[in-house]
């Protein structure tokens, strides 16, 4: 998703909308492949640095690229929490696949 303010400014998303650090080009100019790129680049790096061993990557994806956004323009590492919580989830949902794919099992979720 990109953004376009009504200054012409263009953005990655439009949470980035206000940070002049995350302007990836203008409308009247189009898009800076340099700047998208090195955005990119940025966020992969840290996907690849952070969340490569992780069992849950291919649920998760990755966090949002705005929750690792910091103002001045620099990309960061998830904080544990979230990703505990990604992965509380995603325990959740998997037992209640497999819980629903067979008939004869109750629906109460265990404590944790």
């Amino acid at each position: 998703m990109t953004a376009v303010t009504e200054h012409g400014d263009i953005y990655p998303c439009h949470r980035y909308v206000g940070q002049k650090s995350f302007i990836i080009g203008r409308i009247d100019g189009g898009v800076d492949q340099s700047r998208l790129r090195a955005y990119f680049r940025d966020v992969f790096r840290v996907y690849d640095r952070h969340c490569a061993s992780c069992w849950a990557r291919i649920i998760c994806g990755g966090q949002c690229p705005w929750y690792l956004s910091k103002p001045d323009g620099e990309i960061v590492d998830p904080d544990s929490e979230s990703c505990d919580n990604i992965r509380k989830g995603a325990e959740k949902m998997l037992w209640l696949y497999a819980t629903l794919r067979r008939p004869d099992q109750s629906v109460e979720p265990r404590n944790g």
